[in-house]
């Protein structure tokens, strides 16, 4: 008979006459400042517009459904040059953007074939310049591309 190791949590009995621990009465670092909560406000109107744009294509690029459909970043959202722009989303299912998620040599491969050579080396260097980005002036242009793109 093998004998089964159990954790030394479970081992060791509670005290329970231990005193709780003491917490610090001065919360430092909990605070955001409001230029961040701002900026972080923005950004995330910025994505939610994007998406609606995005989303307008109703259908999935790559199968054609119109189940559980997602927005998919062509280049990685981390690469702010690019994120917010509209050629960089695909409406995927999200079954397809699993898929590319989980494959990313052949997404790139992909994304060359989409886009062509030309537009992708365009935004892949877009998507390498490092220029801290205008969020308020990416709101209103993507602001601006919903209405124009939802009106037609």
């Amino acid at each position: 008979m093998r004998h089964r190791r159990v954790p030394i949590a479970r081992r060791t009995p509670l005290k329970r006459s231990q005193a709780p621990i003491p917490r610090s009465t001065t919360k430092k670092g909990t605070r955001t400042s409001r230029r961040r909560k701002k900026r972080l406000s923005l950004s995330k109107q910025a994505d939610t517009l994007w998406a609606r744009i995005v989303h307008l294509a109703g259908r999935c690029e790559e199968c054609g459904s119109v189940e559980r459909l997602q927005a998919a970043h062509g280049f990685c959202r981390r690469y702010r040059g690019t994120r917010w722009l509209p050629i960089n989303g695909f409406c995927l299912c999200a079954r397809h953007h699993v898929y590319w998620t989980h494959r990313p040599l052949e997404w790139d491969t992909w994304l060359r074939g989409a886009w062509g050579p030309g537009c992708y080396d365009e935004l892949r260097r877009l998507a390498l310049a490092t220029a801290k980005p205008d969020l308020p002036a990416i709101v209103a242009k993507l602001k601006a591309e919903l209405d124009v793109q939802g009106a037609a």
